[in-house]
């Protein structure tokens, strides 16, 4: 680890180097106390020490990113970065439920509260949900239940691998059911830009 963070400092120009203030560097020396065997969260902790001796950056490094770190697992971090890396503003996203066919009746916890287009390798989409509620929890997300941007994604959420493999499922139970959503949209809000700007050294 100190290996990572000397090679971040030593990338900052001279002129722009500066300490680390306490209360970034105390928390996230205790942090990592907790994420010494975890590769992936001492990258983001490193960037977060390399953005908080740069003069430059310094005042964007909020200390409340340390304990989000500290608390985050690396589906959360992989999850972050996908979209983060993938979109600027927002992603479409939609609620889907398995109905039975002419009633509000569905299937409580069939799928995920929260699904997109994209796969993220590795990741099944209980856990990108998961994860999604987690980093709005932690400010870096707005989930907005019944919004929509230009086009409607259901479709193709739909048609998603893992989405007909639990459908299929419950129409051999049952064959008057059908897949129903609501558009919806993940924003990735100022907070979530900044973060993600700090800790993915992008």
């Amino acid at each position: 680890m100190k290996k990572k963070v000397q090679e971040k400092y030593n990338y900052i120009p001279e002129q722009n180097r500066v300490e680390c203030p306490v209360n970034i560097l105390g928390p996230t020396l205790e942090g990592l106390k907790y994420n010494i065997d975890e590769e992936y969260m001492q990258e983001l902790f490193a960037n977060l020490l390399g953005a908080s001796m740069d003069k430059t950056k310094q005042s964007t490094v909020h200390p409340k990113y340390v304990k989000i770190i500290s608390e985050m697992n690396e589906i959360d971090a992989r999850v972050f970065y996908h979209l983060t890396n993938k979109y600027i503003g927002y992603v479409k996203s939609g609620k889907v439920n398995i109905t039975i066919k002419g009633t509000d009746q569905y299937y409580v916890n069939a799928l995920p509260e929260w699904i997109i287009e994209d796969d993220i390798q590795g990741i099944d989409i209980f856990s990108v949900s998961k994860a999604f509620i987690r980093l709005s929890n932690w400010g870096l997300l707005d989930l907005m239940f019944d919004r929509h941007a230009g086009t409607s994604v259901l479709n193709n959420l739909y048609q998603k691998q893992e989405v007909q493999d639990i459908f299929n499922k419950y129409l051999l139970e049952n064959s008057n059911v059908e897949l129903k959503g609501t558009d919806c949209i993940i924003n990735i809000n100022d907070e979530g830009k900044t973060f993600a700007k700090i800790v993915f050294g992008k």
